[in-house]
């Protein structure tokens, strides 16, 4: 399953460090409101980077999404990321 972090913040590491040693999972990109936060961890991971929620979840090539923003956004990139028929993950 092709899997996308939304939130690159202080858990991300741990998720993605995780993920890409974790068969059937293999992650294909971030996207952070932080542009520059998602570049870095993108760089890192070797992965790719999608300017915005909206482009991630078009995406034909992302199975699923992990969701790692701050509480307060927790319910619309969910609520987005089922609308576009991506099962999430969310953090917390």
């Amino acid at each position: 399953m092709n899997v996308a972090i939304v939130g690159c913040g202080n858990v991300a590491e741990r998720y993605a460090s995780q993920i890409v040693v974790t068969d059937p999972l293999t992650l294909v990109g971030v996207t952070d409101t932080v542009a520059q936060r998602a570049e870095a961890f993108a760089r890192a991971f070797e992965v790719g980077q999608f300017r915005s929620l909206e482009e991630l979840l078009a995406e034909d090539t992302v199975d699923g999404v992990v969701n790692l923003t701050v509480p307060e956004a927790h319910a619309s990139v969910t609520a987005a990321a089922l609308e576009a028929g991506k099962p999430v993950h969310t953090e917390k």
